[in-house]
C-alpha cells in the first residue's frame, strides 16, 4: 500500500506497458530520457547473469545480481557468491538474511554485526513469532536504536550491476532504486500480529528508529507501525507533510531532464530522499525560470 508513495521508484514500479507509455511521452517532449536510456527499460535476468559471469570476482556486481534476481534459487546462489567474494561482508549477510525472511526461508543465519542496528533483532523476533517461540530468553541490547536494512548499499550494488550490464546511467538508477516494500512489509505484519509486551515495546522502538531513516517510504512505514501499535501517533503531521511533498514533486519530475534525474538519484544516496527532492525542485525551477 505504500509503494505509490515513494517518488524514488515512481518510474520503476509500473508494469512494462506503463513504462513504454511514459517513455514515449517523455521522448516526445524531449524530457528525461535519450534513445540510449530507452534501450533497456526493465531488468533482464539473463543479461545480469551474463554480466556476473564476466565479473565473477567483483563483489558489488555479484551482490547487485542477488538484489536484482527475481527467483529465489538463483537469488540465493548469487548471495552465497557475493558473500564469498566480499569476504562475508556484514551488510551483504544482512541483506541475504532479509531476502530469506521475505521468502519464508529459515536456514539463513542472522548475525547482529552492528549492535546498534534494530534490523537483525526484528528478523529474530519475526522468526520467533512465526514459530510461536517464547521471548523469555530474547534480549535485544539497549543500544539497538538505529534502523539500517542495508538498502543504501543494495542500491549501489544494483546500479553497479546494471551499468556493467550496459544500462545507461539513468536507467541503472531508475531500476536500481526498486523499493524494499516487501522488506518493510515484514515489520508491518509483525506489528499487526499478537505480540507479548516485550515484543511490542521493541517493535515500537524500531518503528521510531525507522522514522529517522533517509528514505521517505521507510519513514512512512515506521509511522504506520507506530500508529498500529499505539492507535494514534504524533507523526500524523509529518506523514501529511511527506504526502504533500511527494504530490508536489510529480510535476517537477515530469519536467526534469535525464541529467537532473541522475543527479537526484545520486543525491538520495548522499543526502537522503527529502533533501534530494528539494534540491531537484530548486534545480528544475531555476532552469525553467531562465
Amino acid at each position: 500500500m505504500f509503494t505509490h508513495l515513494l517518488l524514488l521508484v515512481a518510474l520503476a514500479l509500473p508494469g512494462f506497458d506503463d513504462f513504454r507509455r511514459m517513455d514515449r511521452e517523455r521522448r516526445q517532449t524531449g524530457q528525461l530520457q535519450t534513445a540510449a536510456s530507452l534501450a533497456l527499460t526493465r531488468v533482464a535476468p539473463e543479461l545480469i547473469a551474463q554480466t556476473v559471469k564476466a565479473h565473477p570476482a567483483d563483489p558489488l556486481i555479484v551482490w547487485g545480481a542477488a538484489e536484482l534476481t527475481p527467483t529465489w534459487p538463483e537469488q540465493r546462489a548469487w548471495f552465497e557468491s557475493a558473500l564469498r567474494v566480499s569476504g562475508t561482508n556484514p551488510v551483504v549477510a544482512l541483506r541475504f538474511a532479509i531476502a530469506a525472511a521475505v521468502r519464508g526461508e529459515e536456514d539463513i543465519p542472522v548475525r547482529a554485526g552492528d549492535a546498534a542496528n534494530v534490523v537483525p533483532w526484528l528478523l529474530e523476533l519475526q522468526r520467533r513469532q512465526r514459530h510461536h517461540e517464547s521471548l523469555e530468553s530474547w534480549r535485544p541490547p539497549a543500544t539497538a536504536t538505529r534502523y539500517d536494512d542495508g538498502v543504501g548499499g543494495a542500491i549501489r550494488a544494483r546500479i553497479a550491476a546494471l551499468e556493467a550490464a550496459g544500462y545507461s546511467a539513468y536507467a541503472a538508477r531508475r531500476l536500481g532504486f526498486a523499493d524494499d516494500h516487501r522488506v518493510l512489509g515484514l515489520w508491518r505484519d509483525l506489528a499487526r500480529s499478537s505480540l507479548p509486551e516485550q515484543g511490542r515495546t521493541f517493535v515500537l522502538a524500531a518503528a521510531r528508529a525507522m522514522q529517522e531513516a533517509p528514505l521517505l517510504i521507510t519513514e512512512l512505514v515506521g509511522s504506520d507501525i507506530e500508529r498500529t501499535i499505539l492507535g494514534q501517533s504524533e507523526a500524523d503531521t509529518r506523514r501529511q507533510a511527506i504526502r504533500q511533498l511527494i504530490a508536489a514533486m510529480d510535476a517537477i519530475v515530469d519536467q526534469a531532464t535525464e541529467t537532473e534525474m541522475i543527479d537526484y538519484f545520486n543525491d538520495v544516496l548522499t543526502f537522503g530522499e527529502e533533501t534530494a527532492l528539494r534540491r531537484l525542485q530548486t534545480t528544475v525551477q531555476r532552469r525553467l525560470a531562465n
